[in-house]
């Protein structure tokens, strides 16, 4: 790993910060250049808007990049000199002009944000020689149910070893999934056989946006459920949809948006509705639905009656494979729980499918 690769790993660049310490912006890129070794040498820095970072070390004299820089057979005092100052010219617009991301990649920055909203569960780090490895794990028993890794491609398609030194590195989550879904999952590009775990039971995701955040998110679910209610209890629920004796029911706060579906007409029609399929959520469980801006307010208290209904669906916006059924208990008037409220009600966010804070419970039933 060169030098602006290994400085700029896990970083993303904050534009305007950009902008105020000097890079000019040249259609969609930030570019930068800096004299440094006394003026004997120029460096040419490029940032893209996505956060990629390239540096090019020009000898003025010749005007040839100076190609010792990143070659580690290269050692000695003055080619020393110019890595050191070269680095304290990248380690200034890191710290000046850059934020620390978790990840590397994007989706998996974005998958930690979604588990932290909807369960409030942040990552470990329990590989000593593996500090970028990270597990999500299940407090109550300290299952985790989901693992993120940095690997190289080859490991995960099956190429000969040893990989070439030019072999794309992706980070991957292993997540566990019911058996009967795993061929059909596997047909699916970007996931793969799991490295390192059980493949009959778990699942390799390369986080590269190969998988859409959607469906990520539903395993994600998925996975999180084995941990929480153990193997045969999952099982148990998806053969048998009205035995609710796996687990006690649950109640979720569920995202409805009115750009795309009218709710409200919905449930003027009829008290019973067909809904997009969590995996995680069962007959007999509760939902209170939050109707998203302009109206930013939970609306509705409903029970699901039925689960794991087979639909196909793929539109612009959303992805549907099966349906649940819900019926309307209560409605709430639109200034009863507001989006302000919801904060201070220990929930900062409804992107998706979350559990419930024992405060809103306590909130909800006064009305």
């Amino acid at each position: 790993m060169n030098i602006v690769d290994n400085l700029f790993r896990k970083q993303k660049p904050v534009l305007s910060k950009l902008e105020n310490f000097g890079f000019k912006k040249q259609g969609r890129v930030y570019v930068l250049s800096r004299f440094f070794m006394n003026g004997d040498f120029r460096t040419d820095i490029t940032v893209t808007p996505g956060g990629s970072v390239t540096a090019r070390v020009t000898d003025t004299a010749t005007d040839e990049e100076y190609l010792p820089l990143n070659v580690e057979s290269y050692t000695g005092e003055f080619v020393g000199k110019i890595r050191t100052e070269f680095s304290l010219i990248l380690e200034d617009i890191r710290t000046c002009c850059f934020t620390e991301k978790t990840f590397i990649s994007d989706q998996a920055n974005r998958m930690t944000d979604i588990i932290l909203e909807k369960y409030g569960e942040s990552p470990d780090h329990p590989f000593k020689k593996e500090p970028d490895y990270v597990v999500f794990r299940y407090p109550d028993n300290r299952k985790w149910y989901a693992l993120i890794m940095n690997i190289r491609k080859n490991l995960l398609t099956g190429k000969k070893h040893p990989p070439a030194p030019n072999d794309e590195t992706v980070e991957i989550v292993n997540l566990k999934v019911k058996e009967e879904k795993l061929d059909d999952l596997l047909k699916v590009p970007g996931i793969y056989p799991a490295y390192h775990m059980k493949k009959n039971s778990w699942i390799s995701i390369t986080l590269d946006g190969s998988v859409n955040d959607g469906l990520l998110t539903e395993l994600i679910d998925e996975s999180r459920t084995f941990a929480v209610n153990g193997e045969k209890s999952v099982k148990r629920a998806s053969k048998d949809k009205t035995d609710l004796t796996s687990r006690a029911p649950v109640t979720w706060i569920i995202p409805a948006n009115p750009k795309y579906f009218d709710i409200d007409e919905a449930f003027e029609k009829s008290r019973e509705i067909h809904w997009k399929q969590s995996s995680n959520v069962l007959p007999g469980d509760l939902i209170y639905m939050y109707v998203a801006s302009p109206v930013s307010a939970v609306r509705y208290k409903c029970l699901v009656t039925d689960s794991d209904i087979p639909h196909s669906h793929n539109g612009r916006h959303v992805t549907i494979r099966k349906l649940m059924k819900i019926r309307l208990l209560r409605t709430y008037p639109e200034d009863f729980c507001t989006i302000k409220k919801l904060r201070k009600l220990g929930i900062t966010a409804v992107r998706g499918p979350r559990s419930v804070t024992e405060s809103f419970l306590n909130e909800m039933e006064k009305e």
